[in-house]
């Protein structure tokens, strides 16, 4: 099987993981930014944040699979990933203000995303350490 060389070396730079996180928040944004002018319901807010979470995670397990260095990426994609995710709620905040409490009965589905993407992490590293154990061997 041939390897996607370009692909390999985008996930391999130092920046893939900012440009990932920003490509996203960029997108997120202006998401958010639309849908809100156009419904001015908080809820849809919510539904763009939890796509985001779910892609982020899935773009991001795909890298952790095929990158080089797991140890720099991860560490990099966690601050990111963080990053991301103070930047998004305050744009929520800021799009919504006060009405902001009225939608924490979604907060744990949110809380549960954010779980998932680290136990993503966590797997993929476990499935990382299994190859390299039978490709030693």
């Amino acid at each position: 099987m041939a390897k996607n060389t370009y692909i390999n070396k985008l996930v391999d730079s130092r920046n893939y993981p900012l440009i990932l996180a920003g490509i996203l928040f960029g997108i997120t944004a202006l998401l958010m930014l639309l849908v809100f002018a156009i419904t001015r319901d908080g809820r849809h807010l919510w539904t763009v944040l939890g796509f985001e979470l779910l892609l982020y995670m899935l773009l991001n397990a795909f890298s952790c699979l095929i990158v080089t260095k797991i140890g720099l990426y991860l560490r990099n994609t966690i601050l990111l990933y963080i990053l991301n995710l103070v930047l998004v709620i305050t744009l929520i905040y800021l799009l919504l203000g006060e009405n902001l409490k009225n939608y924490e009965k979604g907060f744990p589905a949110f809380e549960a995303l954010v779980f998932c993407f680290f136990s993503s992490l966590m797997l993929i590293c476990l499935i990382r350490s299994v190859v390299n154990f039978f490709k030693d061997n």
